[in-house]
């Protein structure tokens, strides 16, 4: 048998947090205010990733420096 792909977890919101949610979840048409959430996961670990990326290549160093890069 497969292996899960997903795992649940619960998340305690204030009364208007959750009213942020649920709005925000029905005004970009998503099926429920979970996936919103996991949206909001997806991209925060996309931009995460692009930053490290652009770290990444700002700390390589020209090796005429007499240093390498990462």
């Amino acid at each position: 048998m497969d292996a899960k792909k997903t795992e649940s977890m619960t998340v305690r919101l204030s009364g208007d947090s959750m009213h942020f949610v649920k709005t925000r979840s029905e005004q970009m048409n998503m099926e429920s205010p979970p996936e919103y959430i996991r949206h909001l996961v997806e991209q925060d670990q996309a931009k995460a990733a692009y930053e490290l990326s652009l770290l990444v290549d700002a700390l390589r160093v020209n090796d005429s420096n007499g240093i390498s890069g990462i």
